[in-house]
């Protein structure tokens, strides 16, 4: 999908590694520690970088991180179907209308794993998932 720049960087950890994480921010000189409004927290970084940190021991994230692709940057990210279970599992409008964004540009072959994903570990969004499938394609122009 088209780029969306944000103001931070948002990290996902398994929560076994939160207080890790945080000791490690502290000691490089992050201030400005506060919680989300999911698990995890946010810190600006000494050059004012945001970062927030996502913890969670949902039963997918283990898989999640060790299986990232990689950005333009050479980045490792989390693959697309682990992204939108994370959005959708958030509920926010603005990761909704990511998801349905995300969805328009997925080809048949990821569009089964984003399917296959989402019924293992959120099978009651199905059918969100398919409107919100529905609604990225009319927006892109794609249609059904």
């Amino acid at each position: 999908m088209p780029e969306r720049s944000t103001l931070d960087w948002d990290l996902l950890i398994h929560v076994d590694d939160a207080n890790t994480a945080r000791n490690d921010l502290e000691r490089s000189e992050a201030t400005g520690f506060t919680s989300l409004t999911i698990p995890g927290f946010a810190c600006r970084l000494p050059d004012g970088t945001i970062l927030d940190i996502i913890a969670s021991d949902e039963g997918w994230i283990a898989r999640a991180l060790a299986e990232p692709t990689r950005d333009l940057d050479d980045q490792p990210v989390i693959r697309l179907p682990w992204l939108i279970l994370m959005k959708l599992k958030s509920g926010r409008v603005q990761d909704l209308a990511d998801v349905s964004r995300m969805l328009a540009w997925a080809d048949d072959p990821m569009l089964a794993e984003i399917r296959a994903a989402i019924g293992q570990f959120l099978p009651d969004a199905m059918e969100d998932l398919q409107s919100l499938l529905d609604l990225g394609r009319l927006e892109r122009g794609r249609g059904h």
